[in-house]
């Protein structure tokens, strides 16, 4: 038998599907025809703000490795909060699943082998289109539900770059939320608030190569990183005044090894003795 994961987000919500297919070649799980089980469950994390979410499934689909996509098959009708005979779609209150075992939706007998895949398949007609961002609170909420053991120090919505998350041009999302962890590592999360996604994750040694790296190669300073022309100018500056140093060095260096030469000729050089008359 072969257990595969799969994630589901909509939204806020992220929906946990978990499908145990007949590999086939011998399991004792498999039955004499051929066949193997698929049994798919539903959970759901915390979400603010919000008194239901209800979403409506309009079928399962499965593509096996050896072949093209099978038909959609319906969901378990007993397993929907409000199922419509005419069109097939299951409607479920995600909310219900908070905190609880998951719903099995689908549990069936299908051809055992290698699946790539399991989708579950939603009416884009009862969906709209987030316009405003995800609450602080809500993603704190996410992010101390899926890293229990690291307590939280610091959060805080930045409406500018900080020392370690910067872009020249401004290219990356603002404003962000980070949040500091109290872990061995001494974690920061950048999180995107439109999209609820964590856009960087950095340590206690990206912090010091931060430093050591960038800071002495890029002079990737904040007070000037952003201001090309500024940056540019400094930049040239300071490579006319190494290449001023190098070219005086090696100029000093010729002196010093001409110096060198010409006092070991002399000294490797016999003297002629003085002759008298």
């Amino acid at each position: 038998m072969r257990l595969r994961e799969y994630v589901y987000t909509s939204g806020a919500l992220t929906i946990l599907l978990v499908a145990l297919t007949g590999c086939g070649g011998g399991s004792s799980d498999d039955s004499s025809d051929g066949n193997g089980s698929l049994t798919l469950g539903l959970v759901d994390g915390p979400v603010e703000g919000a008194e239901q979410v209800v979403v409506a499934f309009t079928g399962i689909e499965l593509k096996p490795d050896n072949g093209p996509p099978m038909e959609p098959i319906p969901m378990d009708e007993s397993a929907c909060d409000d199922f419509d005979s005419a069109t097939g779609t299951c409607s479920i209150n995600l909310l219900d699943l908070v905190g609880t075992d998951r719903r099995v939706v689908f549990s069936e007998s299908l051809p055992a082998g290698h699946y790539q895949w399991v989708r579950l398949l939603v009416n884009a007609e009862t969906l709209e289109p987030r316009q405003a961002p995800f609450s602080v609170e809500s993603l704190m909420m996410r992010l101390r539900a899926n890293v229990p053991d690291a307590p939280v120090v610091e959060s805080q919505l930045l409406t500018d770059y900080d020392w370690y998350y910067y872009s020249r041009g401004r290219q990356t999302p603002l404003p962000l939320l980070r949040v500091k962890f109290d872990d061995p590592a001494q974690t920061r999360l950048y999180v995107d608030p439109e999209m609820s996604q964590v856009l960087a994750q950095i340590h206690r040694l990206n912090r010091v190569e931060r430093w050591l790296y960038n800071g002495l190669h890029s002079l990737d300073f904040a007070f000037w990183y952003d201001k090309r022309l500024l940056w540019d100018i400094g930049m040239i500056t300071l490579s006319l005044g190494g290449l001023s140093l190098s070219t005086i060095g090696l100029f000093l260096g010729i002196k010093r090894v001409r110096r060198g030469t010409a006092r070991i000729v002399r000294a490797a050089t016999p003297r002629r003795s003085p002759c008298w008359r």
